[in-house]
Parts: structure tokens; C-alpha cells; sequence
């Protein structure tokens, strides 16, 4: 049966493993794992690669995709020895290294209703957040009641019945804005089904952090957020993949509870220390066919000759030149041109013909950024000197799906070129970034074949290329998945007008010194969030300096055209015109960046703005309870400051920020209006509110 099955698969090329359906025959042997001693049955399969370790391998079914699919077709045992470890790494929940942290035991329930096969959702109102029922396991609770106690809190759901509990736990670490302190929950998951639609009245509380949605089974992976705890916990119900990422070791004895990338190194130190194993490196460059059978590439330069065999062309008739008139639809056009193919042999000058293949479009791209540096030299490909000054390249942007194919054969170029004496430099990219991709509004990667993609001509015509290009940098840091959202760019066109009405009316004259240190400071962070890719933060910072030039009676020309270069790096038309509005006859894509002068930001004035910010979110927060429990508006807004801090809240901004007159008082005016004495609660950077 075992040979059978190698002569089956004795013919596969390496390249095809992939796409073969996995499969493989019981050997009748076992191997021992030298760690545990526990005995491992031995399979053939057909997708281990012979030249791949030793060729024999130890499969983990629950943290390989191959080795899940091969053992859930043969019923082989699945043995989780590795947690899912999830980190929030962006927005404004990333995990933050430098806080407190408070570790969480915390219930996931899974809710069913089996008439319709839908499960119950959770869509949050002021974010993106979507998940199921979620929270913590109180003092005297177990996972059941704490997961029962949830359900009813959340959803109203009473008449539910208990399932199963999903084996495993899934660890998760985020930034809990509220609580100002890092979380580190310990999730466990219990599967429910709905008996009935009987459910009590939610609290208004609740109803107002988020919405109950019923989804599709086939729709909950495109409903949940990408990349995340939940959708992880989700596929773990379902059974539908492996986890292959990093996490925390379990079921490994002494290792467990370990950091699987440390785990590594300590398993390696054992099976040393144990003289059963040691690590090594294994560097591979898979074979690189440059040849295709197509029309579009660069002609191979090669002849054949009956009598002579395989002959280079000379070099004074390079380079070989693609026929024009060639007719397509029946494979290689090359193939099939006859008086192009014929050719008279270099070496005895008998007929001859020319090789039909032309190299891959990968061999010119592993070196065209040399061509770059001297691209109108005419005798030579480039000059040694030329490439030497201007190499190598300080940053390289694209997909990660040319790690392993462009970039390698890029740097497989270069030190070839170095070794033959043609160039000095070693790398010839110095920094890589990799971008992510664009989701369209169904979450589904943006492509022709699934109807989703957003035309940018469309788009343009419709807000403005420079909106699309703020939104799109406005909702993510750029190493992220995107997703496109009409209600988004909404915002983004909103920001974009109001620059533009704006600006070329802003009164010019001297800045305030408060604009003059908000200004600085800008240019300062925004140059490093910039050069870092940051660019969803140096938007915000974009957005805030805006809102406080917005509210100055007049502005310096030199702070407004500041605020144009910094903004036409994310909206170059806009900006461009608007610095043609305010007087400039020059382009402004061709003025210096601002550099910023740290004499002027005073640290003092920062804080003072953040106070006013945070007085203005109290107030605003102070109306909303007001409205929600009496059911109606507050009609004045009165504040009291401390003497020398008077200054700082203008009475004219704030009646404009919040939408209703707000009158300024200093503690110590006798004249103030303070029926209930609260200009006695006033503090520094915390002046006191009184509403009514």
C-alpha cells in the first residue's frame, strides 16, 4: 500500500504540492518525540517536501493548515498545544507598553437560533467594534452564570439554553480607554441556542453603547472585524482553520505557559542539553525560471545551430528587438513568426534559428533601479560612479507579496554586480515597508471578479481625488487593511470645504502666541509621524491645528501657508490652490517644508489648550445628562476660573464650540453669577461649571 502510494505521487513537482488535495498512508510505524516520549504514528504524505529538514518532519495539525487539513481527513488525533495570543497593535485601544495592566477572566457566548440559523451579534455605535456578548467574570461567578448574567444585560435574551463550552482560551491584550489601563483578558467561550423570543427591557445605557443585529452563519466572518479576538474565537467554534500565529504554550509540560516564540528558544536548549537535536540554519534560493513562452518580455539572446549547437548572439547586435507585426491568439506569436525566427548562425553563418522564449518581466525589474541613477546613457547600462553616489535606495514601498520574489532576486542582482566589480554597495534597498490592502464596504479584499471595487474616477468626480486621499489615510495606519466606507469619506469631504472656504478669507496679521506654539509644535510631531508612515495621526494633528486657526480672529501669512505644506502632503490640488488664493504666484510643491522653531512652543500654553479641551468635553457631557434626565436643554453655561488662568477660556470660542452663550468668570469678581457657590470647587487646569 506504501509503495503504491509513492509511485502515485513520485511524478509531482515541488511547485504543484500546493494545489494537490492532501494525502498520504499509515507507514505501520511510530517515532518517539524525544521531549515526551510519547509514541507518534508515521504517515507518507504527499505534501512534504523531500529536501525540506531532513525531509521527515513532526506534523502539529493544530498550528499547520496542511498538517489540519491532512489530519481532519484522516481522523487524526488534533492536540492544541499553542493558546491564541491576540495584541491590539492601532487605534485608540492599542496595547500600550508603558501603563498599568489588570489581568481579566473574561466569558464569550456564542448565541444560535436555530429556526433561522442565524447568530446574535453586537454592532457598536461609537466605533467599529462588532463581536458577540462579552464581559467579565465577577467575584462568586462561574463562566456559566457570569456568561447567562451578560446575555441578559446586553440583549434582554432570558429563555436560552446552554449547549457546550468551546475548548481552549483565547488571550487577548488592549488599551481600555475608560479605565485608562492596559487589559489583559483571558477569554473562554460557551455556546448557546435560543428557546424563545422572551427578553426584558434592556437599560438605556446599554441600548445606547450598541445595536443587536442577527447574522447569516456564512455572513458572521465578513460582519466581524478583521484581524481580531473575536473573529479568531470564531473560526476556533466553527472548526474551521488551525491558529498558526503566536500565543501561549499549553500541554507542553515544564514549557507551558511560555511565549511560543520564547518556547522556541528553550526547546532548542533541551534537546542540546539532552544531546538528542541542535539548530540550525537552512538557506534555500529556489531555482529561477526567467523564461516565458509569450510575446511580452526581453528577447533571450540566443541562437541554434544544427551544426554549431546553442550559440549567444554576438554582442554588437545586441540588443535583440521584438517584431512589431505579429499576430496573436495561438500561443507565443515569436513562435509561430517565421521571418523573425530565421537567422543566419554567428559562429559558421548556416541557418539558424532564435530562441522564442523571452525572460520574465522579474529580470528586469531585479535591476531597473540602477538604470534610475544614469537612465540616458546610451553606451552602457549605467555608470559605475553615478550608481555609487546615488545608491542605495533609503526606503522601498510595496506589497508583501514581493518578499519572496522581487526583493530576493533584486538583492541577488546587486551582489552579483558587486562580486564582477560593477558596484560597491551590498543591499540595494536599505528600508522595506509593506502597504496593506483596500476592503470594499462587504470587507472582502477590493477586486473586479467580486463586484466591489470603488472606481477612482468615480470617487474623484464625486468628492475630489484629495478627499479620497485623506479618508484613506485618516482611517488606518498604512500597513493595515483599509476598508472603504462611503459614511467615512463624508467626513473627510467636510474637513476638505471647510479649509477651502476657510483660509483664503482668514484675516491676516500677527499670530497669537497660543497659535504660534500649536503651529511649531505641529510641524515638529508631523514631520516624525510622516517619516515614520504614521500618517492617520498626522492627519488628526492636521485637523486639530486647523480647528484652532479656525477660531482666531487673525492669523500670520507665514502660520496659514505652514498649515498648506504640511496639508498638501495629503491633499496636494487643494492645497495648491488655496496658496495660489492667498497671494503666492509660486507652486507650493515646490516650497520648503516648514522647519520648526522650538523657541516659540511653549509647553505652558499646551497644557492650558488641553485644559480648555477637557472643559469643553465636560461641558458637553453635562448637557447630555441634563437633557437625558430632565428632557429638555440647559439654557446657561457659566465658568469659573482661578485669577490667573481667566485668560485662557474665551467666552466668544467656547459659546462657539459648544453651541450655547458661555459666560467666563474669574473666582475672585464679586459681580459673578454663582447661585450655588461652585467658583469654590475651581482648581488649576479644572475650572468649575455650573448649568442650569
Amino acid at each position: 500500500m506504501g509503495e503504491d502510494f509513492l509511485k502515485k505521487i513520485k511524478s509531482t513537482s515541488e511547485k504543484d504540492f500546493e494545489a494537490l488535495e492532501k494525502e498520504g498512508v499509515f507507514t505501520g510505524s511510530y517515532a518517539v518525540n524525544p521531549m515526551t516520549n510519547e509514541k507518534v504514528p508515521v504517515y507518507a504524505g504527499n505534501f512534504v517536501v523531500a529536501d525540506y529538514g531532513s525531509g521527515m518532519v513532526m506534523a502539529v495539525p493544530a498550528h499547520d493548515a496542511r498538517d489540519f487539513e491532512f489530519a481532519k481527513k484522516y481522523n487524526i488525533p488534533i492536540k492544541e498545544v499553542i493558546q491564541p495570543v491576540y495584541v491590539n497593535t492601532s487605534g485608540s485601544d492599542a496595547y500600550r507598553k508603558n501603563e498599568p495592566k489588570v489581568e481579566i477572566k473574561a466569558v464569550v457566548a456564542i448565541i444560535k437560533n436555530p429556526k433561522n440559523n442565524k447568530y446574535l451579534l453586537l454592532q457598536w455605535k461609537k466605533n467599529d467594534w462588532r463581536g458577540f456578548v462579552i464581559g467579565g467574570i465577577e467575584s462568586g461567578e462561574d463562566l456559566l452564570s457570569a456568561a447567562k448574567r451578560e446575555i441578559e444585560e446586553e440583549t434582554g435574551y432570558t429563555d436560552i439554553k446552554f449547549i457546550k463550552k468551546i475548548e481552549g482560551v483565547v488571550h487577548s491584550k488592549f488599551y481600555h480607554e475608560t479605565k485608562k489601563q492596559n487589559r489583559d483578558a483571558h477569554f473562554e467561550t460557551l455556546y448557546f441556542e435560543l428557546n424563545s423570543d422572551k427578553r426584558n427591557e434592556i437599560s438605556k445605557e446599554e441600548s445606547k453603547i450598541h445595536n443587536i443585529v442577527w447574522i447569516d452563519e456564512n455572513k458572521v466572518d465578513k460582519f466581524l472585524v478583521r484581524d481580531n479576538d473575536i473573529l479568531i474565537i470564531w473560526k476556533r467554534f466553527r472548526g474551521q482553520e488551525c491558529y498558526e500565529s503566536f500565543g501561549k504554550l499549553i500541554n507542553s509540560g515544564a514549557f507551558s505557559e511560555l511565549d511560543s516564540d520564547e518556547a522556541k528558544e528553550h526547546i532548542t536548549k533541551a534537546l542540546e542539553f539532552k544531546k538528542l537535536g541542535k539548530k540550525t540554519i537552512q538557506y534555500k534560493l529556489r531555482d529561477w525560471l526567467i523564461s516565458r513562452q509569450r510575446y511580452w518580455g526581453t528577447p533571450i539572446p540566443i541562437v541554434y545551430c544544427a551544426k554549431c549547437g546553442i550559440i549567444p548572439v554576438p554582442e554588437k547586435e545586441l540588443p535583440v528587438k521584438l517584431p512589431e507585426n505579429v499576430k496573436f491568439g495561438k500561443g507565443n506569436p515569436l513562435a509561430t513568426d517565421e521571418k523573425w525566427i530565421k537567422i543566419k548562425c554567428p559562429k559558421c553563418k548556416g541557418d539558424a534559428r532564435r530562441e522564442t522564449d523571452t525572460m520574465d518581466t522579474f529580470f528586469d525589474s531585479s535591476w531597473y533601479y540602477l538604470r534610475y541613477a544614469d537612465n540616458k546613457n546610451s553606451k552602457i547600462p549605467f555608470d559605475k560612479s553615478k550608481v555609487n553616489y546615488w545608491m542605495p535606495i533609503d526606503q522601498y514601498i510595496g506589497g508583501a507579496e514581493h518578499a519572496c520574489m522581487h526583493l530576493i532576486y533584486a538583492r541577488f542582482f546587486t551582489k552579483a554586480l558587486r562580486d564582477l566589480g560593477y558596484l560597491k554597495i551590498d543591499e540595494p534597498f536599505l528600508k522595506l515597508f509593506n502597504q496593506g490592502m483596500l476592503h470594499g464596504e462587504d470587507g472582502a479584499v477590493m477586486s473586479k471578479s467580486r463586484g466591489n471595487v470603488v472606481l477612482p474616477e468615480e470617487v474623484s468626480k464625486k468628492y475630489g481625488i484629495d478627499t479620497a486621499r485623506i479618508f484613506l489615510m485618516s482611517v488606518a495606519l498604512p500597513e493595515k487593511d483599509t476598508q472603504w466606507s462611503d459614511k467615512g469619506i463624508e467626513g473627510s469631504l467636510r474637513f476638505i470645504k471647510k479649509v477651502f472656504e476657510t483660509l483664503p478669507k482668514m484675516k491676516t496679521g500677527k499670530s497669537s502666541r497660543k497659535i504660534e506654539s500649536r503651529i511649531n509644535k505641529t510641524i515638529k510631531e508631523l514631520s516624525e509621524e510622516i517619516v515614520e508612515f504614521r500618517y492617520n495621526l498626522a492627519i488628526i494633528k492636521l485637523r486639530k491645528i486647523f480647528e484652532a486657526i479656525e477660531q482666531e480672529s487673525e492669523v500670520s501669512k507665514k502660520d496659514i501657508e505652514s498649515f498648506l505644506k504640511m496639508l498638501s502632503v495629503f491633499a496636494p490640488h487643494i492645497a495648491e490652490e488655496i496658496w495660489n488664493r492667498i497671494g503666492n504666484k509660486s507652486f507650493i510643491s515646490l516650497e520648503k517644508w516648514p522647519i520648526a522653531d522650538e523657541k516659540k512652543i511653549d509647553l505652558n500654553l499646551e497644557k492650558s489648550e488641553e485644559a480648555v479641551e477637557k472643559t469643553i468635553e465636560d461641558i458637553l457631557n453635562i448637557l447630555k445628562i441634563i437633557k437625558e434626565k430632565q428632557g429638555k436643554d440647559a439654557e446657561n453655561v457659566y465658568l469659573y476660573a482661578i485669577p490667573n488662568e481667566f485668560e485662557n477660556y474665551n467666552s466668544e470660542v467656547l459659546s462657539r464650540r459648544i453651541g450655547k452663550e458661555v459666560k467666563v468668570f474669574a473666582v475672585n469678581d464679586r459681580s459673578k453669577y454663582d447661585p450655588e457657590n461652585k467658583s469654590s470647587k475651581a482648581k488649576p487646569n479644572r475650572p468649575a461649571i455650573f448649568v442650569e
